[in-house]
């Protein structure tokens, strides 16, 4: 199979998305693309220098308000096995972890020091991000008609 085009994983993407109810008035959907694929294990120096810059305590925290960007974000994945999760919260509490205004500070690093686009990024607290919600493969989208939706 050829690697599909970033059009083709956000219509896949999207195919997924229409399956799922709308968020409850007041809140708005946070979505992420992620492997899906488990990492090799790194060795000690590696896992100890990703945990002393704070990557390790970023890992998962990045979300997402604009659904039409997350086919450049499966193409980032791929061939990962990228995955859709998506998280709900209320409106006024996503704008405080936007990118472009979060004050957290992580080993002396700021998220926006790793943002290509604060304004449409999230970086949510680690309790927030492990609420998210698997909504499925996005390869098994781009197979099937209408798309696989895992938990919803």
């Amino acid at each position: 199979m050829a690697e599909p085009t970033e059009a083709e994983l956000q219509q896949a993407v999207d195919s997924m998305i229409a399956c799922i109810p709308s968020p409850p008035d007041g809140c708005v959907r946070l979505w992420r693309i992620e492997g899906s694929l488990p990492g090799a294990p790194r060795p000690g120096w590696m896992a100890f220098a990703m945990a002393s810059m704070g990557i390790l305590e970023a890992r998962g925290r990045w979300f997402t308000d604009r659904a039409d960007f997350l086919g450049w974000y499966a193409s980032d994945q791929w061939p990962g096995q990228p995955q859709l999760a998506c998280v709900t919260v209320p409106e006024h509490q996503a704008e405080t972890w936007r990118v472009g205004r979060s004050k957290e500070v992580i080993h002396g690093k700021t998220p926006q020091m790793f943002s290509a686009d604060p304004d449409n990024e999230f970086f949510l607290p680690r309790a927030v991000a492990d609420r998210r919600q698997v909504v499925g493969l996005v390869a098994d989208a781009l197979a099937m008609s209408p798309a696989p939706v895992m938990g919803f």
